[in-house]
């Protein structure tokens, strides 16, 4: 039977392997919500930038589509291009945090594993993780608002 002192740190023994593990993820999660978001958002707002383009390039001078709207519509996937972009660099640095949140949590853990009692505080990078992420969901939200807004400009300046 283990005594009281050695069932402790059995215990934080499996606390650090399971902070160390949730490190690993967190930077591995960081990356691939990164990319998909990026590549995701990127694409409907870019895309729609050079299909305007295309539109614009292949007119033949002929009236029948209202330049002042299309502008909007650029101006709109623009924004959306640039929320795109905040909400990868938001994931990244969300992730960051959650990344050392964690990292602090397993120290603490390796502390107790060994009998010490230092600890360190993984609440503030914590919250600063839910903030960036918040930023980052406020962000892919303004990026699909920017892509709606920007294609009812662009099919109103160009339906005749």
């Amino acid at each position: 039977m283990m005594s009281p002192e050695d069932q402790a740190r059995e215990i934080a023994k499996l606390d650090y392997e399971m902070s160390k593990a949730d490190v690993a993820d967190r930077v591995k999660f960081q990356t691939e919500f990164a990319h998909s978001v990026l590549r995701g958002l990127t694409l409907g707002n870019g895309g729609a930038i050079v299909a305007l383009f295309t539109f614009i390039g292949n007119n033949d001078g002929t009236p029948g589509y209202d330049a002042s709207l299309i502008w909007w519509a650029f101006a709109a996937f623009l924004i959306g291009l640039f929320a795109t972009f905040s909400t990868a660099f938001a994931a990244f640095f969300s992730q960051g945090f959650y990344m050392r949140s964690s990292a602090s949590e397993g120290w603490t853990s390796q502390s107790q594993m060994f009998g010490g009692n230092e600890t360190w505080d993984h609440k503030a990078d914590y919250r600063r993780g839910e903030f960036a992420e918040r930023i980052g969901i406020g962000a892919a939200f303004l990026g699909l608002l920017s892509f709606a807004v920007g294609s009812a400009f662009a099919l109103a300046g160009v339906i005749p």
